[in-house]
């Protein structure tokens, strides 16, 4: 790797491997990918859907993945803005 673990996210890795992170094809930032997207009313619910996938992907790294889940469990919290917090450790 070119890279330590720490410093690459899960969202880098799938978006490498994959793709665009997205639940539907509306879900991308990416315009055209669905025919109906401009008289679609939950494009933009689906948007922030997948904004709040792609923030928790991108929050955890390579190095996390591999920690052990502490004893009780991880909290993962996602405000209004679509940020996430992790507490507890990894997931």
């Amino acid at each position: 790797m070119a890279r330590e673990p720490e410093q690459i996210s899960v969202a880098q890795v799938i978006a490498a491997l994959e793709g665009p992170i997205a639940v539907t094809e509306c879900g991308t930032e990416i315009p055209g990918q669905c025919g109906l997207e401009s008289l679609c009313p939950v494009r933009s619910s689906w948007q922030n859907i997948n904004r709040a996938i792609r923030g928790a992907l991108e929050g955890l790294s390579l190095s996390d993945m591999i920690r052990p889940p502490p004893h009780g469990g991880t909290l993962i919290a996602l405000n209004q803005g679509g940020q996430v917090s992790v507490a507890g450790g990894a997931l």
